[in-house]
């Protein structure tokens, strides 16, 4: 019986020892069902956000990029088209200038307000 009543007296010892080891240690909080799908939902709605600024951010990058392209069209537009017409236009004001002058020579004549008849090509004064 002793061995009993020690081993008794042990699982005590062990039990209050025990209870007060847990007791010590800190106890799991639970969240309400509620509580935890409102964190659950703001996660969600933190990382749609992240999403949204990233999306905006691309889509900021794009548009400027697509604003250096078309000012580098437009560039472009200038070097070539632009060009290429104002040296057709100086081209052609030349040419006219160097035709008058031939012409002026051959009739020894001044064009300058003068006009060429379409259907006879006399050269006539302009009437105002």
């Amino acid at each position: 019986m002793g061995s009993r009543k020690k081993a008794k007296q042990l699982d005590i010892i062990e039990d209050v020892k025990l209870e007060t080891i847990s007791s010590e240690l800190p106890q799991n909080k639970a969240l309400t069902p509620a509580e935890y799908w409102e964190w659950r939902c703001a996660i969600a709605d933190m990382q749609t956000a992240k999403g949204e600024l990233k999306n905006s951010e691309s889509q900021l990058i794009i548009l400027k990029k697509d604003i250096e392209i078309a000012s580098l069209k437009a560039r472009l537009y200038e070097l070539n088209q632009y060009e290429n017409a104002k040296a057709k236009v100086e081209k052609s004001v030349k040419e006219y200038e160097d035709n008058k002058k031939r012409l002026e020579q051959v009739h020894q004549i001044s064009l300058s307000g003068k006009m060429i008849d379409e259907i006879t090509y006399e050269i006539k004064e302009v009437q105002e």
